[in-house]
């Protein structure tokens, strides 16, 4: 599992084996001009990291972890943060200060065009996933909903689902969205087809303002609580709190600790 805490160590931080206690966290990389990591996207060779305040998104492989270079400037980008991996190698990036979505080929980083901005409603997009007919979902922040647009074209397709103050999705091997509400503390889960809303998929277990969510497998969520400095793991019976090494005592802290989190299916 990859995790980023950009405003305090300004590294990726790896977790080999979320399966078993007492793992540390080591670092996967650090430098070259990474500041404020913040999303992070897996292909097959490379991991693709948004360095929030320099409008950038870096590229390291795999293996190795080196550092291979970096994409994107402030004319594409103004402080990027979830990120999503489409067809024909294209990656989507959320825009968060001005309102867009953009995309970029992959390896070569070349910017491809807008796909969505604040003309469709679009007002702090924080992150973005692809369902499986290959329509993109939004994050707009701050009109509390969750857009959806045809990732192609940039056609808005409408308003997929109305969260309170949405951060992260993802969507499930079952089809359905699971977004984060930061204000409600929770994880909401929408129909993937119809984008109706099904349940509070999880709470609790220390989770607050929640941010990024990613599924390991096809029962065990991680959730990152940035209120609280802790990543909340969920199954679909019960719910239990993962604490990042070097967090065990601390008291639910003020937000210190910024967390994406991805599963990466490789050894290091």
């Amino acid at each position: 599992m990859g995790l980023d805490e950009p405003y305090v160590l300004l590294q990726v931080l790896f977790v080999s084996d979320t399966r078993q206690s007492g793992v540390p966290a080591v670092t996967f990389t650090q430098g070259h001009g990474l500041d404020g990591p913040w999303g992070m996207v897996a292909s097959d060779k490379y991991l693709y990291v948004a360095s929030f305040t320099t409008d950038q998104i870096h590229k390291y492989d795999l293996e190795t972890r080196r550092f291979v270079g970096a994409f994107g400037n402030e004319s594409y980008l103004d402080c990027p943060e979830g990120m999503a991996l489409g067809p024909n190698n294209t990656l989507y990036v959320a825009s968060f200060l001005d309102d867009r979505v953009v995309k970029f080929s992959i390896p070569d980083g070349k910017f491809l065009g807008v796909v969505a901005d604040k003309s469709h409603g679009l007002k702090g997009p924080e992150d973005v996933a692809l369902l499986h007919d290959g329509s993109l979902l939004i994050c707009s922040h701050n009109t509390d909903s969750v857009l959806r647009f045809n990732s192609s074209s940039g056609e808005k397709l409408g308003v997929f689902a109305i969260v309170e103050k949405p951060v992260g999705l993802t969507v499930g091997s079952d089809g359905h969205v699971y977004v984060t509400s930061y204000i409600t503390n929770s994880i909401l889960r929408f129909n993937g087809q119809t984008g109706e809303f099904m349940d509070v998929y999880a709470a609790g277990g220390g989770l607050q303002g929640p941010s990024s969510v990613s599924f390991a497998d096809v029962r065990t969520l991680y959730a990152a609580s940035y209120d609280s400095d802790r990543v909340v793991q969920f199954n679909s019976t019960s719910g239990f709190t993962y604490i990042l090494p070097g967090k065990k005592h601390e008291d639910p802290g003020a937000g210190t600790l910024k967390v994406k989190l991805i599963f990466v299916r490789k050894s290091f």
